[in-house]
């Protein structure tokens, strides 16, 4: 049965040309292909180029394919050849139709929003689990919510009589949504619906929960803007209020007693400018143009020798954070500015740790790691082992609320992940510097730099000594944090892999100043029964001289995982395999057009 739209068919008959086809594909595959071409002859010719023909056929030690390709397309992201124009296209967008990207957002009056505190107040959240798809990934682990993590985390700290204080750090559109956009509540606080379940559910579990959202809106009422414009962090003076308030909670407790000698410290005001870590989410070529940076005054903590107030490995109290702990102290995450010629370490000593300490009156124990406040600083604290508790009475644990809410899968992709840790019954501490060869058992995977807020990143690695030229080291292996990147630009170790000799020159990670120790971490791989090190410098021993596989000898590498005669050879397949498929297509848009074209006329009569 015909369908009863006969009549609206097209019945015209569109053609085009085999010479116009054949130009039109040269011109798209050229405009394709050019720059990865170009960029792979700049990086035979200079092999401390990343190359992505050498870096896609080079899988040896690669985990898998599937994680091999990703890498492989986020270096690709990175290369001028991409990230160029994508950042002029997100420059037109953002200058002319006022276009976030897709991790921040831009709301009215200069105000930017980070999209995953957006979708936190929405969504089935902490409590309901999200509900079963034969689209999910099989290769995902499965997911531990918060509260199951949360609460098992208080049953192992109450066993040593240490109490978990939790502290959920309101995020921006929960007290200014009124900027978002139209449609946006005029006022705030906006939260989960199941924000109050949830913290009701911690608080049987035996966790002290210590609620901000409510002094943040008096803040906001008495006419503080709360939060940086172009930030996803607090301002300086409402960090320092929501130190107060943690500090008069503890303060109350029985077991609190101010110390006999109560550390005496000083404020100094320091002002400074900042670029939002949002603005920086949205990459263009001209970022001071659309997002000038901001101006701030810090008060900086100092002791009365005049030097930051440092954390105190002893205290009775530790606190675990996130970068709303690193922020006014790591001038990598903004400010460094006001510094001036004062670096003090590198320091800016005007974090929230800095302030509750002088609120407290005492040091505090600080472990806080960008981006790692969900997992990462449990198993940080859970690697110095059950007898590090013995001295404690509380843990203080600060993170942004958005991290407590959000369910599992836009939890994975903002990396937040609610792991289960077991503390280390016993202490396997570093012995030392050590330099000298190694070979690389297994590793972690890398941060891509263009999905995370933070500008540097480390990873972890499991090495095997092979010589030493200085230090003693009893043991078979070792843990490694090594850099994967910087600025945002990948280091030589992301692409170290299983089976490669690295020289090392290497310290004990426990000795690295605050500023290293509070990067974002890929710890997937961390062994609590290894020593753990840093890597203070890393090149690659095992690079053979010639496409032949000539003797090895050292050379330091950027990463390159190829000599320039075997990447000449890669260079020479892609090429043919890419001649081989254009003369396809053009073969088959040959046949196509003599199967289409129109035969002689019928005969009449």
């Amino acid at each position: 049965m015909n369908h009863p739209y006969d009549n609206l068919e097209d019945q015209q008959t569109y053609r085009i040309s085999r010479r116009a086809c054949v130009w039109i594909t040269v011109l798209f595959m050229g405009f394709v292909l050019a720059p990865p071409i170009w960029r792979n002859v700049g990086a035979v010719r200079d092999p401390a180029q990343w190359a992505p023909v050498s870096g896609l056929y080079d899988m040896d030690g690669a985990p898998s394919l599937r994680r091999h390709l990703r890498e492989v397309e986020n270096r690709i992201d990175d290369t001028d050849f991409s990230s160029v124009p994508r950042r002029w296209l997100q420059g037109w967008l953002t200058g002319v139709l006022n276009e976030g990207s897709r991790r921040a957002l831009i709301g009215r009056d200069g105000w930017l929003y980070y999209r995953p505190a957006v979708e936190s107040l929405t969504g089935l959240g902490p409590i309901d689990p999200e509900p079963f798809t034969v689209m999910t990934d099989p290769d995902i682990p499965p997911w531990t919510p918060a509260t199951e993590a949360i609460s098992r985390f208080a049953g192992q700290l109450a066993e040593h009589d240490v109490e978990l204080w939790l502290v959920p750090v309101p995020v921006k559109p929960m007290i200014i949504p009124e900027h978002l956009g139209p449609g946006a509540p005029e006022r705030g606080p906006i939260r989960h619906a199941d924000a109050g379940r949830f913290y009701d559910q911690l608080r049987e579990a035996g966790v002290r929960v210590i609620d901000l959202t409510d002094r943040f809106m008096q803040l906001r009422d008495d006419g503080s803007d709360v939060f940086l414009r172009q930030d996803t962090h607090w301002l300086p003076s409402t960090m320092t209020v929501a130190a107060a308030e943690v500090a008069a909670a503890l303060q109350q407790q029985p077991w609190f007693s101010p110390p006999e000698h109560p550390a005496e410290t000083t404020l100094r005001d320091l002002t400074g400018s900042h670029r939002g870590d949002l603005a920086g989410m949205i990459e263009t070529l001209r970022d001071d143009d659309l997002f000038p940076p901001e101006r701030a005054t810090l008060q900086q903590v100092l002791q009365q020798d005049g030097h930051i107030v440092d954390e105190d490995p002893q205290s009775d109290i530790v606190l675990l954070g996130d970068s709303f702990v690193n922020m006014f102290d790591d001038p990598a995450l903004g400010f460094a500015d006001a510094l001036g010629d004062d670096a003090d370490s590198g320091r800016l000593g005007a974090g929230f740790a800095q302030h509750l300490a002088h609120h407290l009156g005492r040091g505090l124990e600080v472990i806080a790691i960008n981006g790692q406040g969900a997992s990462g600083v449990r198993r940080e604290l859970a690697r110095r082992g059950v007898d590090h508790l013995g001295r404690k009475h509380a843990v203080v644990w600060v993170l942004a609320e958005r991290d407590l809410m959000l369910a599992a899968t836009p939890a994975r992709g903002a990396r937040v992940a609610w792991d289960h840790v077991e503390f280390a019954t016993e202490q396997f501490a570093a012995e030392g510097p050590l330099r000298g060869e190694f070979q690389l058992v297994e590793r972690s995977g890398n941060i891509d730099p263009n999905a995370v807020a933070y500008t540097e990143a480390l990873h972890s690695v499991v090495y095997r000594p092979i010589q030493l030229e200085e230090g003693n080291f009893t043991g078979s292996e070792l843990m490694v944090y090594e850099w994967t990147f910087r600025s945002r630009v990948m280091q030589p170790p992301s692409e170290y892999r299983p089976g490669a000799r690295v020289w090392l020159e290497l310290e004990p990670w426990d000795d690295q100043p605050t500023a290293i120790r509070s990067q974002q971490l890929n710890d997937e791989l961390l062994r609590f029964d290894l020593p753990v090190y840093y890597a203070v410098e890393s090149r690659r021993t095992d690079l053979a001289a010639t496409a032949a596989g000539t003797t090895a000898t050292t050379a330091t590498t950027t990463g390159a995982a190829a000599t320039t005669g075997s990447r000449w050879s890669q260079f020479a397949w892609t090429l043919g395999l890419g001649g081989l498929w254009l003369a396809l297509l053009l073969f088959g848009l040959h046949r196509t057009a003599q199967r289409t074209a129109p035969g002689p006329p019928a005969p009449q009569g």
